[in-house]
């Protein structure tokens, strides 16, 4: 594939790479909403790690084959091309946050809120700090752009460390003997 074609493919590869990730970890998710909670959601969160991972490698690594041996994929680019599928997997995720806590489930969202508050230390209910603590919490879950925005960042920082792993195995040193 010549350098142009793979310059115009690069968002388009990004944003599929990246919707069906989000579209595998919402999945994932859900199941492990629903299940009761034990041994199994311990269990699910270890293969949706794994699945993440692996999504982030496969992915990466069908990128790099796109280019010519002579020119190589460096870890940069691996890293860059990580990155842009996470924008992707993290605006999905966190509109599905928002969709689930608001409409689909919101009494799990609430108690998983709830959960948050009571072990946080420097929350009290009972003082002026605690009730507005408790207003920005409750703006941030209503406001399909601030998950949105929570999710790309939560995904740029947990793909990108999973992806510092993946670029190590996809990066591919340039072959000076290929080409003309």
């Amino acid at each position: 594939m010549d350098r142009t074609e793979l310059k115009k493919s690069y968002w388009t590869d990004a944003a599929m790479a990246g919707g069906i990730i989000g579209i595998v970890v919402l999945i994932i998710n859900i199941v492990q909403i629903n299940l009761p909670t034990g041994s199994m959601v311990t269990l699910l969160s270890l293969v949706k790690f794994m699945v993440f991972g692996y999504l982030i490698y496969y992915y990466a690594r069908r990128r790099s084959v796109k280019y010519d041996a002579a020119d190589g994929f460096s870890f940069g680019q691996s890293m860059g091309y990580i990155l842009a599928m996470m924008l992707f997997t993290g605006f999905i995720l966190g509109l599905s946050d928002f969709v689930l806590g608001n409409y689909v489930m919101p009494e799990y969202y609430e108690e998983g809120f709830a959960t948050l508050l009571d072990n946080n230390p420097m929350y009290d209910p009972d003082t002026p700090e605690g009730e507005s603590m408790l207003a920005l919490l409750d703006a941030y879950r209503r406001s399909p752009v601030a998950n949105a925005l929570g999710g790309i960042f939560s995904y740029l920082i947990y793909g990108g460390l999973l992806g510092l792993v993946a670029s190590a195995f996809v990066k591919r040193k340039p072959d000076i003997f290929a080409g003309e």
